[in-house]
């Protein structure tokens, strides 16, 4: 499975080698990417006005919680990263618009951890949880960019694809009558995502 993965990405960074092994001007863009006003990410791309390789780094997010009272408290933590590479093939539609079609393969990593803890006089309940978990993807991209200027791209894709996750999660209870009991659970799962509402929206320097 290693050997696999190892060639997968290897073809798919060698895709646009043709294209840039001809005399086309070579070109670079950097820029910002989300998908709504709480997920953003930072994309790079390179090769040629016909062909390049992208790498991003998407779906950072972050947040700490922490909530007490006087017989109630909770607090959670939440990390989770998702860096791709892959390559993408443009094709010109008219003067200011592009088409956009290639290949993306990504690695994930997701931790959260939280604690919940509720007292009634003397008996004290207590529960928590924290899991790590890693995924890969492989996606296909399809989008189009629009001209602003020479310097400015505005861009919008789709990523259809397949995602695998493994990984821990360990769920914790305490309470008074009963004491500690924890259970680990081992987690394995694919997934896939079709939805052409999940737009992936870009903004793009070209130097």
């Amino acid at each position: 499975m290693k050997r696999i993965l190892i060639s997968f990405f290897a073809i798919v960074l060698m895709m646009p080698l043709g294209a840039q092994s001809q005399d086309a001007p070579k070109q670079r863009e950097i820029g910002l990417i989300f998908t709504g006003l709480n997920s953003f990410g930072l994309i790079y791309r390179q090769g040629n006005a016909k062909a390049l390789h992208r790498f991003r780094i998407a779906n950072v997010v972050g947040d700490s919680e922490n909530r007490t009272s006087d017989s109630l408290s909770n607090s959670s933590r939440r990390f989770s990263v998702d860096f791709r590479v892959g390559t993408e093939f443009r094709r010109a539609l008219d003067e200011n618009f592009t088409f956009r079609y290639g290949l993306d393969l990504g690695l994930g990593l997701d931790l959260r951890d939280g604690n919940n803890e509720v007292l009634f006089g003397t008996d004290r309940n207590q529960s928590g949880y924290e899991s790590q978990l890693f995924s890969a993807s492989f996606n296909l991209v399809l989008g189009v960019n629009y001209k602003l200027t020479d310097k400015i791209l505005l861009g919008a894709e789709v990523l259809p694809g397949l995602t695998y996750t493994t990984g821990q999660e360990e769920r914790t209870t305490f309470s008074t009558s009963n004491g500690t009991r924890s259970n680990l659970l081992n987690v394995s799962n694919w997934s896939y995502q079709m939805r052409l509402s999940s737009i992936l929206l870009s903004a793009v320097y070209v130097f």
